[in-house]
């Protein structure tokens, strides 16, 4: 079928919806888009016809001799319509890439004869760094620096089952003595893993190669910590005695849990608790709307980094919402320890890997973190089916 057969086509389709019982403007619309298609590309042969028509007519014209008997303007009609044609569909390289059809070989930047050396290659100012978040777990907890990784035993007390005792007069006086305990707190080595790398890069990088892994380093820190904090060994989730609130569904958050959640851990942990959670539970809270389509977190309150009154902070390393997921925790968390013995420190390896040429780079801390009151806290689990 020609252009100008689809053309009448589409016609005749426009007008018999617009005869029925079934017209629709979204219908029409299409129609309308589809005839506006044809008409482009009916226009566009004809103009593509008028021109190679008029590269024909040209290559018709009378040659004119030159003064050492070869005649200038001599020509090969078929092959110079190839190449218009050609020029049309493709470009101009596709015709300077067609060995009979191209008639010069210009400068270029890609091949060395034609000046590819005449054009330096740099390097950009900046490195563009893929990025991940560390998590905010890390701001909130109760740190201590100690100069040694020897284990500290952390004193504990519990006397909240007493509340003394009213007596009669001469009446013989009950003891009963606070229950205390230890939760030691230990130290582990983190490692950054090496890095080697070439004396030649070392010598010829427009950066600082150290300084740059020295970098790469401290965020390899955090994401490890953050992480072991959370879902690892001596993790938030996995500490023992915690309160926890059972939550409705295991796909879908409920706006009024976490308030009820509060009710999970006693008022004298609940005056400095913040709530933690990663980022799509965070989007999913916020994007809860109330039966009349109002939005149940108020912009107010999430800008000033509040949830039902009180802190909340984002954890890339709390789980997704699923079932028996803990995706929810509240509590007061400098109840919660997180040890640092001494400093960061960054090694060169100068000498061991010289037999090949390179340099090594590792960063090492002692570090360890540990839940001392585990009733500080209290989780939102999602159902379990």
């Amino acid at each position: 079928m020609t252009l100008q057969e689809k053309r009448e086509a589409k016609l005749n389709e426009i007008e018999q919806l617009l005869n029925s019982n079934e017209f629709s403007e979204e219908r029409h619309k299409t129609l309308e888009g589809d005839l506006n298609a044809i008409e482009v590309q009916i226009r566009a042969k004809e103009a593509h016809e008028i021109r190679v028509n008029a590269v024909d007519k040209s290559h018709r014209a009378a040659p004119t001799a030159e003064p050492n008997g070869e005649t200038r303007g001599k020509s090969d009609p078929e092959k110079e319509k190839r190449a218009y044609d050609l020029y049309l569909r493709k470009g101009r390289r596709a015709v300077e890439a067609d060995a009979e059809l191209r008639v010069y070989a210009p400068l270029n930047s890609t091949d060395e004869t034609q000046g590819e050396f005449l054009i330096p290659v740099s390097t950009a100012p900046d490195i563009e760094k893929k990025q991940k978040s560390v998590g905010q777990m890390l701001t909130i907890l109760r740190t201590i620096n100690t100069n040694s990784g020897n284990t500290i035993n952390w004193p504990t007390v519990d006397d909240t089952a007493q509340n003394g005792e009213f007596i009669d007069e001469n009446a013989p006086v009950s003891q009963a003595n606070p229950v205390f305990g230890h939760v030691p707190l230990a130290s582990f080595m983190w490692s950054s893993k090496q890095v080697l790398v070439p004396i030649q890069l070392i010598n010829d990088s427009n950066f600082d190669v150290q300084a740059l892994l020295t970098e790469e380093f401290g965020l390899r820190s955090g994401r490890g910590f953050n992480a072991r904090f959370t879902t690892g060994t001596d993790g938030i989730l996995g500490v023992s005695g915690l309160g926890n609130l059972p939550a409705a569904s295991s796909s879908v958050v409920d706006y009024t849990e976490p308030l009820t959640l509060q009710g999970n851990i006693d008022l004298a942990y609940d005056v400095n608790a913040t709530y933690m959670f990663n980022k799509k539970i965070y989007l999913k809270y916020r994007a809860l709307k109330s039966t009349t389509g109002q939005l149940l977190w108020q912009p107010e309150e999430y800008k000033a980094g509040l949830l039902h009154g009180r802190p909340f902070v984002i954890n890339q390393d709390m789980p997704d919402l699923g079932i028996s997921a803990k995706y929810l925790v509240y509590g007061d968390f400098s109840k919660y320890l997180f040890r640092r013995v001494g400093q960061m420190s960054v090694f060169r390896f100068n000498e061991l890997f010289m037999s090949n040429l390179q340099q090594g780079f590792q960063a090492y801390q002692r570090i360890s973190g540990k839940c001392i009151q585990p009733a500080a806290f209290a989780t939102l689990t999602a159902a379990s089916v």
